[in-house]
């Protein structure tokens, strides 16, 4: 059973666009108030500040390696490749932090991901294994005419073994080797993952 494998997950983009982008390819309650509130008092906010937000995103992407960080096709190649290795990690820790930030609003693929990862930390699942090595010998990448940059990978995901808190129930997934063809863009600070196309490893050439 292969459900938790991150090769295996449904989500289509426009195939023939991608494989065009890459066939040139070189490499609660309500508060009280008082009738004499304090005028010292300010709102409370469940909401984080601008600035904590900021603090929080760059100690995140302070975890990138270095080369991921440029604006070049090399640095939309290391984002790739380090995103698609993140997700065994993730699975085992239930930490979506840096996968979300990396993951651009719409991408199913990187949503279905968080999810799971959130599911299984939610329930309690311990998970061994899975962890995603790509395989950079075979890494294709094109700057394509539609503001994207396309980044083909062949990567192999260990075999999972997923344990119920209470050992109840054990569910295993075998070792998974898969092609993936990433649609990334620079967002002005860090490359962010808009679409995760699923193909063959032969196709990522």
């Amino acid at each position: 059973m292969a459900r938790r494998g991150v090769f295996v997950m449904g989500v289509v983009l426009c195939a023939a666009l991608c494989a065009g982008a890459l066939s040139a390819c070189d490499g609660g309650p309500d508060p009280l108030v008082t009738e004499t509130p304090s005028i010292s008092a300010t709102p409370s906010s469940s909401s984080p500040s601008p600035s904590s937000t900021v603090t929080a995103e760059a100690d995140l992407l302070a975890q990138l390696p270095a080369e991921a960080k440029a604006e070049d096709l090399d640095g939309a190649i290391a984002t790739a490749e380090f995103f698609v290795e993140l997700y065994g990690t993730m699975l085992q820790t239930g930490d979506t932090a840096l996968w979300d930030a990396l993951s651009e609003e719409g991408c199913e693929f990187c949503q279905d991901g968080s999810d799971t990862a959130a599911s299984l930390h939610k329930q309690r699942t311990n998970v061994a294994g899975g962890d995603v090595t790509v395989d950079v010998r075979s890494t294709r990448a094109n700057v394509a005419g539609d503001g994207f940059t396309y980044v083909g990978v062949v990567a192999q995901q260990d075999a999972i073994t997923e344990t119920a808190q209470d050992a109840s129930a054990i569910e295993t997934s075998p070792q998974l080797v898969s092609g993936l063809i990433l649609k990334v863009r620079f967002d002005g600070e860090k490359w962010v993952v808009s679409g995760v196309d699923k193909v063959e490893p032969g196709e990522i050439s």
